[in-house]
């Protein structure tokens, strides 16, 4: 067990260097990062050091670590390698992305796991980046934006036109749909009697 918590330190430590390093890099030598963001910031690093922490504990007990490898060893075998490759791509859809196996158990349900899937997936996506200081924007003449990525130029944008407000209002957008799902959440929460039920038993 020791040697399981030694090699957990050990890979969180270098997880953890390695995410303070693509920050230092991302922000051009912190010179993009803003310092009123940095409370998120290292929330955001001690919840990567955290997870990483925990999963590297998780795989350490051997029938874990005996799954693991197994999985890995047939996802990587050449004779299972052509059917996952078709396979895998449509579990991703039906499984996490579109999430088709609750459309055919209830609409509404599937509503409201893709307004929280989505409303906190999209909403990750664009906070973390800003919060580490991969994200910028400048202004471009007197009605322009340009977006940058890593310190590089990624596109220009019209701010008045609907994508500079789309794109300043992404999070209020995501922020909606969120809502929207923890909306139907509770309420079916309060009105069908069938997980009402069970939560008493």
């Amino acid at each position: 067990m020791e040697n399981v918590r030694r090699r957990a330190w050990i890979v969180t430590a270098i997880a953890t260097v390695a995410l303070l390093a693509l920050i230092y890099i991302g922000s051009r030598g912190l010179r993009d990062f803003d310092s009123s963001l940095i409370g998120y910031c290292v929330a955001t690093i001690f919840a990567v050091a955290a997870m990483t922490w925990r999963y590297t504990l998780w795989l350490g007990r051997p029938p874990t670590w005996r799954y693991f490898r197994a999985g890995w060893a047939n996802f990587l075998s050449v004779a299972n390698f052509r059917r996952y490759a078709l396979m895998i791509p449509k579990a991703w859809w039906t499984d996490i992305f579109g999430q088709t196996f609750i459309l055919r158990r209830s609409t509404t349900r599937w509503v409201m796991h893709m307004c929280i899937f989505w409303g906190v997936l999209l909403s990750v996506m664009v906070t973390v980046p800003l919060t580490f200081g991969w994200i910028r924007f400048t202004l471009k003449g007197i009605d322009h934006y340009t977006a940058w990525f890593f310190g590089f130029p990624i596109f220009t944008f019209p701010i008045a036109a609907r994508s500079g407000f789309a794109i300043y209002h992404v999070l209020d957008f995501t922020a909606a749909l969120l809502l929207i799902g923890l909306a139907i959440a509770f309420w079916r929460r309060i009105t069908d009697m069938g997980p009402v039920s069970y939560t008493h038993l």
